[in-house]
């Protein structure tokens, strides 16, 4: 290999212990190519990640099993002397693998062929990504990114989705590597999961009981669709409109009667709909987003 032809390399020497020690891979936060945390801080602030996942520039993606590293070796050509010529530096490929339900391998794979960023977190509770400025922050660049088609279960195995992985640069993953010890579990920030509303029994002028509940893709012997219900949702992440003006109707209270379903009261509830306020504004940590409203007829 040709020699270094610089005037000065990197110090070696380390005044300290070896410190943090990376555990392996257990999920990743998928962004944009263009989004950054504007500063350590940010970074390291569990409330500026849930506002961005919220706002749907962070999503995180977890619940994996099984993970591979299949990252190359540098490349080199060997010449007819015997020297080794370096080509290029190998690329970090890796393989997740998780047994995702239905619905959420559907919302997996709208991801695949996207040229985003990607903030791994691993099993020692770090995240990690890239700094090439000594002030902002980023994920690693990704070349490839593919939810492969969804295993059929055998006897030996569950019915696996993997996503395979690729990096863009490996130098990310060297020459600007960070790594955040963070105050937070990063495992706890989970994406945003969709719901459905349903009116449940008749409403009145005085009330109004609406079911919320995660879709699982599973029919039931009715023909109605089976839902994971979701329980705690404050009053204040509902909203009513109504049909005549499209102003807002505000409930005099709210009582959740079983998981997931919530009984509104009114003092004169009008023709109109019902449907969650948006991600971004919600109070709740569950990180939900509603399918669209629904609509009543008083």
């Amino acid at each position: 290999m040709a020699a270094v032809c610089t005037t000065t390399v990197g110090n070696t020497g380390v005044k300290c212990d070896k410190g943090d020690v990376r555990g392996v891979p257990e999920g990743f936060f998928l962004t944009q190519k263009s989004f950054k945390f504007d500063s350590y801080v940010d970074f390291a602030d569990e409330s500026v990640w849930l506002t961005k996942t919220k706002s749907k520039e962070i999503f995180p993606i977890g619940g994996f099993l099984e993970f591979d590293d299949n990252t190359e070796e540098s490349v080199y050509y060997t010449s007819g002397l015997g020297i080794d010529v370096f080509l290029r530096d190998g690329k970090y490929k890796f393989v997740f693998r998780a047994n995702y339900g239905i619905e959420q391998n559907k919302e997996i794979q709208k991801f695949s062929g996207i040229k985003g960023r990607l903030f791994f977190r691993d099993s020692n509770g770090y995240i990690w990504g890239k700094s090439d400025d000594g002030t902002t922050v980023q994920g690693f660049a990704v070349s490839t990114f593919k939810a492969e088609n969804k295993k059929v279960p055998t006897a030996d195995a569950p019915e696996w989705s993997s996503i395979n992985i690729t990096l863009s640069n490996p130098r990310e993953m060297n020459d600007d590597f960070i790594l955040l010890n963070p105050s937070f579990d990063p495992a706890d920030i989970s994406g945003l999961a969709n719901v459905d509303l349903t009116v449940a029994g008749t409403p009145t002028a005085t009330e109004i009981v609406i079911s919320v509940g995660n879709p699982t893709g599973v029919i039931n012997e009715d023909g109605s669709i089976q839902f994971v219900p979701m329980a705690g949702i404050p009053i204040t992440d509902f909203k009513f409109l109504k049909d005549s003006d499209g102003l807002a109707q505000t409930p005099d209270s709210m009582t959740e009667t079983s998981d997931g379903v919530y009984n509104f009261v009114f003092t004169a509830l009008e023709t109109g709909t019902g449907d969650l306020i948006s991600a971004a504004t919600q109070t709740n940590d569950y990180l939900i987003e509603s399918t669209g409203a629904i609509s009543y007829t008083i």
